[in-house]
């Protein structure tokens, strides 16, 4: 049996489309016009050329399927055209399959004309194909649902809509937005028995125009209408706008879902519409900031503030925006008195309630989430009685210095200890250091513990000074973490003060029977001074 190859020479034409539209935003209360600016995209169109022979034909992946891959052929007479998008650049109140997803939409426009068309769609992500013009000229539409059937059309009626079911075939996608297998054009052939006329590729349009396939994006130069922060976050992210489609006029393979808040910023404008939300005041991050942080407060670190910020307070009862308030789009929301928790999920931003001073660990304590974390697994004071590793002298007092690395890497720490009397030492670090020390009249060190992550080393100490050094990073006698003391041992940097300081401050207690009398802590240093 011969196989034939018809090779096809593509023709780049360049399209530049002027779309002087506008999509209407539609919110709770007002009308919102957001706009943007043209965009020019290519299409490639195929031409076949003169058919040739294979001198070692390979069987087509597609030869034997039989009835479980059955796709009936795009009508030659017809004008067969593939399209490929990630997603569209409006935003909708509607879901696909999943209720915690947002959709975005596509304009098909088709312009008049006299032949035919059949149209073959593909989206990367949850799409709504929305089909206006000339969409008599369409005689069907052929549909690769993607993910969990996650697409929908509307503005065709459904006997020329196919939704196709791939997954019993050889591909149950088509490479059209890349092809680094070189195997869109098998597919191709398999699937529909021939290659479409053109074929074009756009990562986020606005709309498509048929039959010349191109594409758009929302006029972006003219004036935007956005005065909230959230209004021109959706003209920044969705340029296309916010578009309310009912669930009625939806063709899709999916469930369909409306949300009780809408998606993402539409979500958020819905909100601050409602009364529901509204910018945190100055005062009130201070007050929560206050409230918070005094648990962390200590003479190492009296002054001691919780970095966080709130883009919202909440003001009653409420459903999070859908879709995802994360990355980018993330909000963080603070819960004024008696105001109930709010439902849904707030995303990869902090959620806190003035009530008590609450935050939620994971999204708000940023740097300070793990010392607050490790505070909580550190024994009490009976238990840590058994983790003693060194005996300070009585008189002696702790002075401790913490850094993340030397100002310098291939310079050493200078610590001059000009204060009388004995004094124990603790060196804490996250990037190796060498630390220099070098003491004054009647200064004597009594002992160094080193506690970092990375091994370093010291400097200038008389040969029989007792040094313990806890470096965390490749060390053999490292505690099984099971072990009471593990957490006393283990290396925390409290460059930052606050939580970590206490931490530091409890394991130094119990390392050696004694706090820390003063801590000196900074990002980097090249040399300081203990008096």
């Amino acid at each position: 049996m011969l196989y034939c190859i018809w090779r096809f020479s593509f023709v780049l034409e360049h399209y530049w489309m002027n779309l002087n539209t506008h999509l209407i935003a539609a919110a709770l209360s007002g009308v919102m016009l957001i706009f943007g600016n043209a965009s020019a995209l290519f299409a490639t169109e195929n031409t076949i050329s003169q058919a040739g022979r294979s001198a070692s034909p390979q069987p087509s992946r597609f030869a034997a399927v039989g009835p479980d891959c059955e796709i009936a052929q795009p009508n030659s007479e017809h004008l067969f055209v593939a399209v490929a998008v990630d997603h569209g650049d409006a935003l909708t109140n509607i879901q696909l399959d999943n209720p915690a997803i947002k959709t975005t939409m596509v304009r098909v426009v088709v312009d008049a004309g006299a032949r035919p068309i059949t149209i073959l769609l593909q989206s990367g992500d949850p799409v709504i194909w929305d089909f206006e013009g000339a969409v008599e000229r369409i005689a069907r539409a052929i549909v690769v649902p993607g993910y969990r059937n996650r697409v929908a059309m509307r503005g065709l009626p459904a006997e020329r809509v196919d939704f196709l079911k791939l997954a019993r075939c050889p591909a149950q996608s088509i490479p059209l937005k890349n092809d680094p297998k070189n195997e869109r054009d098998e597919i191709l052939r398999g699937l529909f028995g021939r290659l479409p006329d053109r074929m074009a590729f756009a990562s986020e349009p606005n709309s498509i125009r048929l039959p010349e396939l191109k594409a758009a994006e929302a006029p972006k130069s003219a004036p935007r209408t956005g005065q909230t922060q959230a209004e021109k976050d959706l003209a920044l992210y969705y340029p296309g706008g916010f578009r309310i489609v009912e669930p009625n006029s939806l063709l899709s393979p999916a469930q369909v879902f409306t949300p009780e808040t809408f998606p993402n910023q539409a979500g958020l404008i819905q909100l601050e519409r409602a009364g529901a939300i509204r910018p945190a005041l100055r005062e009130e991050v201070d007050r929560f900031v206050e409230g918070y942080s005094k648990q962390f407060r200590s003479k190492l670190d009296p002054t001691y503030r919780l970095r966080v910020g709130f883009s919202y307070v909440v003001l009653r009862d409420l459903m999070f925006p859908v879709g995802g308030l994360g990355g980018g789009h993330a909000k963080s929301f603070l819960v004024l008195p008696g105001v109930p928790a709010p439902r849904g999920n707030a995303g990869h931003g902090c959620l806190a309630f003035m009530d008590g001073f609450r935050a939620d660990e994971l999204s708000c304590l940023g740097d300070d989430r793990e010392a607050i974390q490790r505070l909580r697994k550190l024994p009490d004071d009976e238990a840590a009685k058994a983790c003693r590793l060194f005996d300070a002298p009585d008189d002696a007092t702790v002075e401790a210095v913490s850094i993340y690395k030397p100002r310098a890497s291939s310079s050493p720490v200078e610590i001059h200890v000009g204060k009388r009397g004995a004094v124990l030492l603790v060196l804490n670090t996250y990037e190796p250091a060498i630390w220099r020390i070098s003491t004054g009249e009647g200064a004597r060190i009594a002992g160094i513990i080193m506690t970092s992550y990375y091994p370093g080393k010291v400097e200038g100490i008389p040969p029989d000074t007792p040094v313990i050094n806890l470096y965390y990073r490749g060390r053999n006698n490292r505690l099984p973490a099971a072990s009471v003391c593990a957490p006393l041992q283990d290396y925390l940097g409290a460059y930052s003060g606050g939580p970590a300081a206490i931490v530091l401050d409890r394991q130094i207690s119990a390392l050696t029977g004694k706090n820390i009398d003063k801590l000196r802590f900074s990002h980097e240093l090249d040399s300081i001074e203990i008096r």
